[in-house]
């Protein structure tokens, strides 16, 4: 990751460091050490030899021998470092010298005075940078006491040239300077060398092993080493290993376990809803189409009672499915254009019964202006709106029912009011939760509420609630769809569908309507095959379309239906149940795609199946349409009437 640096090269250079922090130090030392030494040598050799040229001189001075102490001083500067030489008076004149052109001269008294009053005290003056040493003593200072000093004021100055010493000097700080360096040097990769070994590559197995983990391999052990600290690490590593491997092999046992079970289930919604949609089809188509005929009030509210009935069991199959696709993930929206005003005045004519029934004062107001198609899932705002409004019916007994709807910048608003019984604060939060129920004397599955606050969500909106008890409740949500006056121009067919839809005859509000028709002769032309295996169900879609003056011939199985296909006769369209015996409807659609027969049919697939992937695997082999069971009176006349069209505008 950026800003990290490998220990492979951090270590080594914090040991660097560590060792040239290390070096300078011992340099220092080093440093002072010589510079100790140097300076007691020179100050060793600089005190013999004055000693021994105080010796040497006293006679000499005391006879005034001044070739005497000319010779002397030549054999010094000769065999010594010494390069000048004088003797002052006790007037700091000089009296002999190395440099005969300083004889007479005159020195400061400050320079003799101190050697003067102090006796047998000795001046020197170092001064390394110009490589001398001088050094300024009594005569006979050795022997004579304080007044004899005072009576013979001789001084001897000496000057010592320290050129030799000073490479003898910076020679030895060079060669211990190389002494050490060499020996830190060593110390330094031997540091390493052991840190590699007993740290950083335990470290980089380690390193590796943690990869293999990562991609999965958790049988991978590290193997110890002789350093405690270091095995200890590595079997907290092979330890962990160990435990994640037992986790792993735990959860992918629980996971296919949980795939296993959700399959199941899976399969079960899927056989539940099929046997209880084929029966609950056979059961409200015969009961819709008795409705039809029917002009007894009784017997009409008798069959009212059961068509609502069974549109109940079936809102509750529903509700069961699409809580399994919201728990599972799988559910999925559509995005397709929609009339708004129309969606709007379905949902109220589906209510305007009810309302009347309670004497409600029931109404959807349009706010402001709102835009004939919006796209999104028609479906599943339709859905949100009945639950919300169903909810709002079940709990409120008197008063008014009002539906607010506004539309705002791809936003589409709603609000729900009611002036029912209320909600207690302490429920509000809870009614969205899966099988809460406010109050348990109103039959339900506690799910409508959760799943209208799913479908919010998944259209980038949300839900909430504000209610006082005794004086109604309000619920209001916002959904994220785009208006598009280009969907109605992208999508030609829609029109003519809406078309189809507002002309087709609908059963509502118990009312009976005759199918119209354009002319006998070209619509009894039109030939319908049915692949059914329940007799019930055959009977109900012969019932359904008895008014629609069509042709229909039917087959128990998938087997018979191609018979019937490939005798000659030619046929508009084909309605086609997945679930039959000898051959299912997946074995037809496959045999008529390898003929390459679908092309010549439209195919409309008839199943109880209604979860996702099994009507996504009928659209995968071959089907143009689908309907689901119980099959819906109104989408299944409405189809042909739009298949009919279609043929005659070939024609």
């Amino acid at each position: 990751m950026k800003g990290e640096t490998s220990a492979l090269y951090k270590i080594p250079f914090k040991m660097l460091l560590y060792t040239m922090a290390i070096g300078f130090f011992v340099y220092m030392a080093i440093t002072t050490f010589v510079e100790g030494l140097f300076e007691k040598r020179v100050e060793d050799r600089v005190a013999a030899l004055s000693s021994t040229l105080d010796w040497a001189l006293t006679p000499l001075v005391d006879a005034e021998d001044a070739q005497g102490i000319e010779r002397l001083f030549e054999r010094l500067i000769s065999t010594t470092q010494v390069d000048l030489l004088r003797i002052y008076d006790s007037e700091c004149a000089i009296k002999y010298s190395t440099l005969p052109l300083e004889v007479g001269e005159t020195t400061e008294k400050r320079f003799i005075e101190p050697i003067i009053k102090r006796g047998r005290i000795i001046v020197r003056n170092r001064n390394y940078s110009n490589h001398f040493y001088e050094l300024a003593i009594p005569i006979k200072g050795k022997y004579l006491i304080r007044s004899e000093i005072a009576k013979n004021r001789h001084i001897l100055y000496m000057r010592y040239d320290l050129e030799d010493e000073m490479e003898f000097h910076q020679y030895m700080k060079f060669v211990l300077l190389l002494i050490s360096s060499f020996f830190l040097l060593l110390l330094f990769l031997l540091n390493v060398t052991l840190i590699k070994f007993h740290i950083l590559s335990p470290l980089l197995i380690m390193k590796d092993g943690l990869a293999k983990v990562s991609e999965g391999d958790y049988t991978y052990k590290v193997e110890t080493g002789r350093d405690k600290e270091v095995n200890e690490l590595i079997r907290v590593f092979n330890k962990m290993s160990s435990k994640i491997r037992e986790s792993s092999e735990t959860l992918e046992k629980n996971k296919f376990e949980a795939e296993r079970l959700n399959s199941l289930k899976d399969i079960f919604l899927a056989n539940m809803t099929h046997e209880l949609r084929t029966p609950l089809n056979s059961i409200m188509g015969y009961t819709e189409l008795l409705l039809e005929d029917e002009r007894d009030n009784f017997k009409r509210e008798r069959l009212s009672s059961v068509v609502g009935a069974g549109d109940h069991l079936l809102g509750i199959i529903n509700s069961i499915l699409d809580f399994s696709k919201m728990d599972a993930k799988k559910l999925e929206l559509a995005t397709t254009p929609f009339n708004v005003r129309n969606l709007l005045k379905s949902v109220e004519d589906l209510f305007r019964l009810k309302a009347n029934e309670k004497d409600l004062d029931f109404q959807i107001i349009r706010v402001g202006e709102l835009p004939q198609y919006l796209v999104g899932d028609e479906g599943r705002i339709r859905q949100i709106l009945i639950n919300l409004i169903s909810n709002a019916f079940k709990f409120t007994d008197s008063g008014h029912i009002h539906v607010r709807i506004e539309y705002n910048y791809r936003t589409l608003k709603g609000e729900v009011e009611d002036t029912g019984r209320g909600i207690e604060k302490e429920y509000q939060e809870k009614i969205f939760n899966s099988f809460e129920q406010v109050d348990l004397n109103h039959k339900g599955t506690g799910l409508g509420l959760s799943i209208t606050k799913a479908l919010c969500k998944l259209m980038k909106g949300d839900i909430e609630v504000k209610s006082t008890p005794g004086e109604g409740t309000t619920f209001s949500f916002h959904l994220t769809l785009p208006s598009t006056e280009e969907a109605r121009e992208s999508t030609p067919d829609y029109e003519t569908l809406d078309s189809i839809m507002e002309e087709s005859p609908v059963v509502s509000n118990g009312s009976i309507v005759e199918v119209e028709h354009e002319g006998k002769n070209k619509d009894s032309e039109f030939n319908i095959l049915v692949a059914e295996d329940v007799r019930d169900n055959q009977l109900v879609l012969e019932m359904m379309l008895k008014k629609s003056q069509v042709n229909i011939d039917f087959a128990d199985n998938g087997k018979e239906a191609l018979e019937l296909f490939r005798s000659g006769k030619k046929y508009d369209l084909f309605l086609l149940d997945i679930q039959m015996p000898v051959m299912n409807g997946f074995e037809v659609l496959a045999e008529l795609k390898k003929s390459g027969e679908i092309n010549i049919i439209h195919v409309v697939a008839l199943t109880a199946y209604a979860l996702k992937n099994e009507t996504d695997k009928i659209r995968e082999a071959g089907s143009d349409d689908i309907l689901t069971k119980p099959l819906d009176k109104k989408k299944l006349r409405a189809l042909i009437e739009d298949r009919k069209k279609r043929k005659r505008r070939r024609e």
